[in-house]
């Protein structure tokens, strides 16, 4: 632990009680931060202690993991150091469970508010000798470059002013004292400079009628960042009216057109900004009477700082302003929650209530049931408003799947596995065991597991295959210690007991950042944008699964949609339907046998095009099984592969 008694500081708090210098950081920005605090209540003996700790989000990095911060070596990154302007005390101070490391894995730490937490880092002040005159200053300097490190990393999602919290043990018996709200000197993360522009354009439109297209300014780390300048939106596949509208004042990253097609067909278009420039997304223009049903966006897997293992206080305004979602589902951990648990839940209510708009945007009720093995993570969506009891089901209260579904009533929700055959390094912050949340698929529930994540932002779970492109450990990106289990733990082999799952995907953002364009997406078909139709989407398998990209895939076998049964006995007309948002590598349609407990591909495609349509009769097939499709495209986006995933169609030839 480092001590300190030196001179004091070059100038004065401007504040009374804490005052932060500088009061911003850039996303991602390695700079120097000081908390200082004076004009203490009274004076501070020997014993006595300060405690500051920083908004959790300054701890968030590139990675699903918080950095490290120490007081160890003054030559490395995030360093935090001391002064003081004391001439007779003597002080100590060290980082409560920091580390000079880059990362810090999935530990949490106990932050001012008594609650464990994955980005919380505590600084304790100690007096070791004599008094600190309530008149002396201390300054925390995080990033202190005074002995050769680069600084302080800030965190990477930029928010609101959040305040560095502080308490103070005048006496030295233990009782911290918590300075109040209203004294707190405030920190916040803004958006780094325009690196990137994204052009969202629903999937399908009405031929006469007019839609939004939006352009959203984006920085490094997919912060909302400003739009410079005019743009003008270019129609560069199909024929449309475009009509720009005026730029929102309070949001300048964002530019909307209303574009009207004229013709049926394919439409595609571009923008520039500077020297950026961005292509849209395909969108398909239709007769009015031609179009019974539409596709629509949404993540159905992410959190925010209400979860012990995340940040981000806006996870709503991102999904449907910068991620342009139609749909969302916040899925918050609630197992560290505590006594004021069923508080909390409430407000997680009330939030998805209050960012409900219909026709425009659809919130669904939903929460993480983390559970261990052999039942995995199930996320669990409402149809409604949920009345369910307290606590919710988790594996902190003694949780399994059966008493998670007895807990749920038939018809109004859904529980989804996800990441099934993922393992992480040992929970060190819980039981110091292996945390493998693999799933068991012969504890099943088919009243409420209609449907089975595909992909996150951990990687896929359709089958095991450690040498896939987005097997979980080859996402360095984003977790640097999971890895895929061996054994039946994935999509195919819950397909092959028999349980008729949907695919979806979701990205498991834990930043308050849902939809990003490389993490995961489902594509829901409904026929209206509002929670209940969404919910009856999901309900009936009518879904699809992405990587991010906003892929259209219309599969059916025997006329019967991805997420039906087909009646048709002998031979399958399958009929697929794809356009990319990019050249297709590949479309392969994957067959599961049932008596033989065995998914083959029974053909693959190669369209070296962007645009894909086939009809095809498959004599060979087994007595009963399922069909689905598998779409890759030629390029990666953020350096990951782009897939899409339909739901399956079931047959039985008896």
């Amino acid at each position: 632990m480092p001590t300190c008694a030196g001179p004091p500081p070059e100038a004065t708090p401007s504040v009374t009680h804490a005052n932060v210098h500088p009061t911003k950081a850039m996303a991602g920005e390695l700079g120097t931060w000081s908390v200082r605090l004076t004009d203490f209540d009274a004076d501070l003996p020997a014993g006595a202690a300060l405690r500051i700790q920083l908004p959790r989000s300054w701890h968030t990095t590139r990675l699903n993991q918080a950095k490290g911060v120490h007081s160890v070596d003054p030559a490395k990154a995030n360093y935090v150091g001391l002064k003081c302007s004391s001439r007779t005390a003597h002080l100590g101070w060290y980082v409560e469970h920091g580390t000079s490391s880059a990362y810090t894995g999935v530990n949490s730490r106990l932050g001012l508010d008594g609650r464990a937490h994955r980005y919380n880092y505590v600084v304790r002040v100690l007096i070791l000798e004599g008094v600190l005159d309530r008149s002396d200053t201390v300054e925390i300097i995080f990033g202190d470059r005074s002995a050769g490190s680069p600084g302080f990393e800030a965190g990477f999602q930029a928010g609101d002013f959040e305040p560095v919290s502080i308490a103070i043990d005048y006496t030295g018996d233990g009782a911290f004292a918590a300075l109040p709200t209203a004294d707190l000197p405030m920190l916040a993360i803004t958006a780094g400079p325009l690196a990137e522009v994204a052009l969202v354009a629903p999937s399908q439109a009405n031929v006469g009628e007019a839609v939004a297209v939006r352009a959203i300014g984006l920085d490094l780390y997919q912060n909302a960042a400003a739009l410079v300048g005019a743009l003008a939106l270019k129609v560069v596949e199909g024929v449309a009216d475009v009509v720009e509208q005026p730029p929102a004042e309070d949001q300048p990253f964002q530019r909307v057109w209303q574009v009207k097609p004229t013709a049926s067909g394919t439409l595609r278009f571009e923008t520039r900004c500077g020297r950026l420039s961005a292509r849209s997304n395909p969108m398909l223009a239709e007769l009015r009477q031609a179009a019974t049903s539409r596709i629509f966006w949404g993540d159905l897997h992410s959190h925010s700082e209400a979860s012990y293992d995340g940040v981000g206080g806006q996870p709503y305004d991102y999904a449907r302003n910068v991620s342009c979602l139609d749909f969302y589902a916040l899925t918050e951990h609630t197992e560290s929650w505590g006594q004021d648990g069923e508080q909390r839940w409430e407000i997680l209510r009330a939030e998805a209530n209050a960012h409900d708009a219909p026709g425009h945007f659809a919130t669904l009720h939903a929460y993480e049931a983390t559970l261990d093995a052999p039942y995995a993570h199930h996320n669990v969506f409402f149809r409604e408003d949920p009345s369910i009891t307290w606590p919710l089901i988790n594996r902190e209260n003694g949780g399994t799947l059966q008493r998670l579904w007895d807990s749920l009533s038939e018809g109004d929700a859904l529980t989804v596995p996800h990441h099934t055959g993922i393992a992480w390094p040992a929970r060190s912050d819980l039981d110091g065991k292996r945390s493998a949340p693999i799933i068991d698929w012969s504890i099943r529930e088919d009243r409420f597991r209609k449907l089975v994540e595909m992909y996150s932002s951990h990687g896929q779970s359709e089958l095991y295959d450690p040498e896939h492109p987005l097997a979980y450990e080859r996402m360095v990106d984003w977790s640097l210690s999971s890895y895929s289990v061996p054994g039946p733990h994935y999509a195919q082999d819950g397909w092959l007991t028999g349980q008729h799952m949907g695919a979806v995907s979701g990205s498991d953002n834990h930043f308050g950042q849902p939809g990003k364009s490389h993490t995961g997406l489902t594509a829901a078909i409904a026929p209206e944008l509002n929670r209940a139709s969404i919910y009856d989407a999901l309900d009936r398998r009518q879904v699809y699964a992405t990587t991010g990209a906003r892929i259209i895939l219309q599969f059916s076998v025997d006329g019967i949609p991805m997420g039906g049964n087909t009646a048709v006995a002998g031979e399958h007309r399958v009929e697929i339907f794809v356009v990319g948002t990019d050249d297709i590598e590949t479309v392969t349609l994957l067959r599961g046998d049932s008596s033989r407990q065995q998914v083959d591909v029974a053909i693959e495609w190669a369209p070296a095009a962007d645009q894909f349509r086939i009809e095809w009769q498959d004599r060979e097939a087994p007595p009963a099984g399922f069909y689905y499709v598998r779409v890759l495209q030629r390029r990666p986006v953020r350096g990951r592969a782009v897939l899409a995933w339909s739901s399956p169609v079931w047959f039985a030839n008896d």
